[in-house]
């Protein structure tokens, strides 16, 4: 009895020491499908070693942030997203984690979901060393989305001050205003991110300029 004693303690200790390499081993060839690209490979053993659980598994973020990344790279999408935002509750890379979530959002072609991802990481993370390239990426898609209708009012100003005519230009003129009035609300956007952004303040300058040149004209015309 005692030597049969012996020798399930060997091999209760052996399948340990089993469960412990094959985790080892689950994450080593994970690591080796993650470097030669194989990402969907790359997922599928990160999955696996943290199904062990074995011990140290489960605060193994390093690991955690691979699979989220393998997983974004494979694009399961949902499955990067949800380990990438288990990274942000970890607070493990949570700046360059949300950073991911919104080149998803990119990638399923919902801009508006990725700008205000990116926005979030301006705000809760401030001393990311990555800050002012998000900020001016940010900026950039602002400034691109206002300067269609800035470009539009300037010309159509252009035109209504060359007509020689009072009506014509007035006429004009409440159509650059308003096609202004939207540019401004979308360079505005950008200084509240970048208040020292020089595109959009030049922008912004120059139409408040145009704006008050027009309701001067407007107010020396004689009143009928």
């Amino acid at each position: 009895m005692k030597k049969i004693g012996v020798i399930l303690t060997f091999l209760v200790f052996s399948i340990g020491m089993f469960a412990q390499e094959s985790a080892a081993e689950l994450k080593n060839a994970g690591n080796e499908a993650l470097r030669t690209k194989h990402y969907a490979d790359a997922v599928t053993k990160y999955e696996a070693y943290f199904a062990t659980n074995e011990d140290g598994v489960a605060d193994d973020n390093t690991t955690l942030y691979n699979l989220a990344n393998s997983a974004s790279k494979a694009k399961q999408y949902d499955k990067a997203e949800k380990y990438f935002n288990e990274c942000i509750t970890k607070n493990y890379k949570p700046d360059l984690s949300l950073y991911y979530i919104s080149k998803i959002y990119s990638e399923k072609g919902d801009k508006e979901k990725e700008i205000e991802t990116l926005k979030r990481i301006l705000s809760d993370y401030p001393n990311s060393k990555y800050y002012s390239k998000f900020r001016d990426y940010v900026a950039k898609y602002y400034n691109i989305q206002a300067q269609d209708p800035y470009n539009e009012a300037n010309e159509i100003a252009v035109t209504a001050a060359g007509s020689g005519d009072a009506g014509i230009y007035l006429s004009k003129m409440k159509d650059a205003l308003a096609l202004w009035d939207k540019a401004k609300t979308g360079f505005e956007k950008t200084l509240e991110i970048d208040p020292n952004n020089t595109i959009a303040k030049s922008a912004i300058s120059n139409m408040n300029d145009q704006i008050k040149a027009y309701e001067t004209y407007k107010a020396s015309i004689p009143k009928k």
